[in-house]
């Protein structure tokens, strides 16, 4: 009780004023009197990474100047953190020529591996579309090259301070880091565990097998070359559908509708569902049966990744 008592007043005074480093002491203290820093804290997460390294960094430096390699540097960072945030994720880590990008925490997609490489892509594209400008400026051509990893990570604050960051222990920003030294410029590399989360909203070609600094075997590597047509998860995965089953109510349901409609009748379905139940996979049927009979299909599709685009 007594540690309890410690803790409650220390971060109470904590949270008064910040800057009480005797406070934030006792904080961290009570923590571990309490237990409450172990192995229990951190989480597992599936993550995907993304590493970010500049061309020729260290001889850009010596050739420009510090001041100018630091302004060189932040419109870069500001590149890839515009890229990162508009797919929701987050920069971890500025390593001095590149950044370390993370989708899948603190908040997770569905569809996180996707949007990690359509950051990736959007950082070549901005970066190539500045490339004449900071050359003209700066007097050297400016290239980047991207690795991609996903995996399971341990995710959880490293010591007891209140002030302590979380850090990732885990292979894929290590994979990921290592891939991107193997790309081209320019280019976006994923390893295999990512090729596979992608598969049907990007085109991609085997590397083959790589050779990673000080990691034990080689990894499977792909280039991407760039997004498909896909617009939904449905197209995206492709391939023989399966039969619809236990499905015969709303199928009798979406002929109906559609009969009437080929009888000159205006019909508006709606289909709520929860999650997962198969409600795209209705409405791609009635898409099908639809188009078999002689009509055109047009498919609106919403997404996150394109809320603040204009209609």
């Amino acid at each position: 009780a007594r540690w309890l008592d410690v803790l409650d007043y220390a971060s109470q005074a904590l949270s008064a004023d910040p800057t009480q480093t005797a406070a934030a002491a006792l904080v961290g203290t009570a923590r571990r009197h309490l237990g409450t820093l172990d192995k229990a804290r951190a989480e597992l997460r599936q993550i995907t990474v993304m590493a970010v390294d500049m061309q020729r960094s260290t001889a850009i430096a010596a050739q420009v100047g510090p001041e100018s390699m630091r302004t060189l540097m932040l419109e870069v960072y500001e590149v890839c953190v515009d890229a990162v945030a508009r797919y929701e994720g987050g920069v971890t880590k500025y390593l001095g020529d590149g950044i370390l990008a993370l989708f899948g925490h603190p908040v997770a997609h569905e569809d996180d591996p996707r949007r990690a490489v359509l950051a990736a892509l959007e950082v070549i594209q901005g970066v190539g579309d500045r490339a004449a400008a900071w050359e003209a400026r700066f007097g050297i051509p400016v290239a980047v090259r991207i690795g991609v990893d996903s995996g399971v990570v341990a995710v959880g604050p490293v010591d007891a301070s209140p002030w302590s960051t979380e850090e990732i222990a885990g292979d894929p920003p290590n994979i990921a880091s290592r891939v991107q030294a193997t790309a081209e410029w320019m280019t976006v590399r994923v390893t295999d565990s990512t090729n596979g989360l992608i598969q049907g909203w990007f085109e991609t070609v085997p590397v083959g097998p790589v050779e990673l600094r000080n990691y034990p075997q080689p990894v499977a590597v792909h280039r991407v070359l760039g997004p498909t047509e896909a617009e939904t998860r449905l197209e995206a995965r492709g391939g023989t559908r399966p039969p619809l089953l236990g499905r015969d109510a709303e199928l009798e349901a979406l002929r109906t509708a559609w009969s009437r409609v080929e009888a000159g009748e205006r019909q508006v379905i709606g289909i709520v569902g929860e999650p997962g139940i198969g409600k795209s996979r209705l409405a791609e049927h009635l898409i099908s049966t639809a188009i078999a009979s002689g009509a055109v299909g047009v498919t609106f599709a919403c997404s996150r990744l394109h809320r603040d685009s204009s209609l």
